[in-house]
């Protein structure tokens, strides 16, 4: 955001900088603030019984942003693959 970067010239007064120092009151009208509990990539997993599991992926597959991903048929030694796309480059996790 343009007023952001005259506003703040370092990235470290940003990180520190509370809504209240960004922002006007009028600015802030009708804001909501929303906090990230999860940063890591992970898999929802349906086991059938009404509630999802949340399963973090593997080393490999925390790299990058992950930008959509297909569940693929199992491999032969019957471990799901998941396909996904990191940042336009195709790779695939178990």
């Amino acid at each position: 955001m343009p007023t952001l970067k005259k506003k703040f010239l370092y990235y470290t007064d940003y990180a520190t900088a509370h809504l209240s120092n960004t922002f006007t009151p009028e600015q802030m009208q009708g804001m909501k603030e929303l906090k990230a509990m999860q940063l890591k990539n992970c898999r929802l997993e349906n086991p059938r019984n009404g509630k999802l599991v949340l399963h973090e992926l593997p080393p490999s597959g925390q790299f990058s942003t992950i930008k959509g991903a297909v569940s693929i048929a199992p491999t032969i030694n019957g471990v799901r693959q998941i396909l996904q796309q990191v940042t336009s480059i195709l790779s695939v996790c178990s």
